[in-house]
């Protein structure tokens, strides 16, 4: 049976999820490269990537189930994309991006979000060391407005201990997605958004989807952009769907 992989921000956040789905196969979490501190120059989406492979390799167990979660979702389809022998498939919760234009199927079905200068702000406020300041704003945008509040304290800890990661994120220059990119993976996939979330990410799994060779697209009822906390049981219920038999 293949092993599970996660790349996801916050641990604390992904904990329940991991014991569920550890209940069915070996499952491992992979954190990026100075995470909490967004320090140096190596802290870019190719060396992350890199990392992700080289973890994988690693384990020494075959082909792994990756899933990833928001800026985490990016790097898992940069995975699938460039070490395709090492994923038996792919889950990518509300993957963090935006899509070029051969990806582009129509207009958003509701506002959008511009995540640059959404992180760029949060960004300058955690840089001048008010962090629940920063994270706050930021969450309560891509998971609603309430969405701190709602947030459990043990989650929020975690968003303050890598909320540093921000000032590394805004140097990224992530590469849109392209038709060709998400035409070369191979590997099933599964995409994931809440039902609630901001009508970007819904956007940008449209266009994944509609380039992906093997892909299946689920919405987690009642959840946001943090689904696998809002819901955990539908969402965890999705995840092992998508597993059973693979």
């Amino acid at each position: 049976m293949a092993r599970f992989a996660t790349i996801a921000p916050g641990r604390a956040k992904w904990r329940r999820s991991a014991r569920a789905i550890a209940r069915s196969r070996s499952a491992s979490g992979i954190a990026g490269r100075k995470n909490g501190t967004g320090e140096g120059d190596d802290f870019t989406v190719q060396q992350h990537t890199a990392d992700v492979g080289r973890f994988i390799a690693g384990l020494d167990a075959g082909p792994v189930h990756l899933l990833g979660h928001s800026r985490g979702g990016y790097i898992a389809f940069r995975a699938a994309q460039s070490f395709p022998d090492l994923i038996r498939s792919l889950i990518l919760v509300e993957p963090g991006g935006v899509l070029a234009a051969d990806l582009e199927t129509g207009p958003a079905a509701g506002p959008t979000i511009a995540l640059g200068p959404l992180y760029a702000k949060a960004a300058e406020r955690i840089r001048r060391g008010e962090i629940d300041e920063g994270v706050k704003f930021m969450i309560d945008v891509i998971s609603g407005p309430g969405g701190w509040d709602r947030t459990p304290e043990p989650n929020r800890q975690t968003l303050r201990d890598n909320a540093a990661t921000l000032l590394g994120q805004i140097k990224e220059q992530r590469a849109p997605y392209a038709r060709a990119d998400a035409e070369a993976i191979r590997a099933p996939t599964l995409l994931i958004a809440g039902e609630r979330s901001p009508a970007s990410f819904h956007h940008t799994l449209d266009g994944l989807e509609s380039a992906l060779k093997d892909v299946r697209r689920v919405v987690i009822p009642d959840a946001s952009h943090s689904c696998n906390v809002d819901n955990a049981q539908a969402f965890e219920r999705a995840v092992l769907a998508f597993l059973a038999g693979r």
